[in-house]
């Protein structure tokens, strides 16, 4: 049986040691408040191809704040960092770059559903 791993987040009240989902690979946290420390999954990035090589059109990851806090709740979600950046395209490229974003963005339905596993419900 594999033991539970575990992370001591330091508090005004004294360390707390909180149980890590095996998903985690790194934290977010706040000097000054260790009620917004989150457990973070692997980045993962949508790119897509342009006239002028891929870019990245968003960078998202698994979170789960360990605390509530004032509009925030302790449920699992996927952040999404969306890219900045421009690209000129002409009617083939900007074509091209849809079909490039379309296929990648499946990835998005495929989160959902795992999500919606590690939730307890899923498909």
């Amino acid at each position: 049986m594999t033991e539970r791993r575990t992370i001591i987040v330091p508090s005004p009240h004294g360390p707390v040691t909180v149980s890590e989902p095996d998903w985690c690979v790194t934290h977010g946290q706040d000097a000054l408040d260790y009620r917004a420390f989150t457990h973070r999954g692997a980045d993962f990035n949508i790119n897509i191809k342009t006239p002028t090589g891929s870019r990245t059109l968003l960078t998202g990851r698994l979170e789960q704040p360990v605390w509530p806090t004032t509009g925030r709740t302790t449920d699992m979600i996927y952040s999404l960092d969306f890219a900045y950046g421009d690209t000129a395209c002409d009617p083939e490229q900007l074509r091209a770059v849809y079909r490039s974003a379309a296929g990648q963005l499946r990835q998005l339905l495929d989160r959902a559903d795992q999500l919606e596993v590690l939730r307890g419900g899923g498909r």
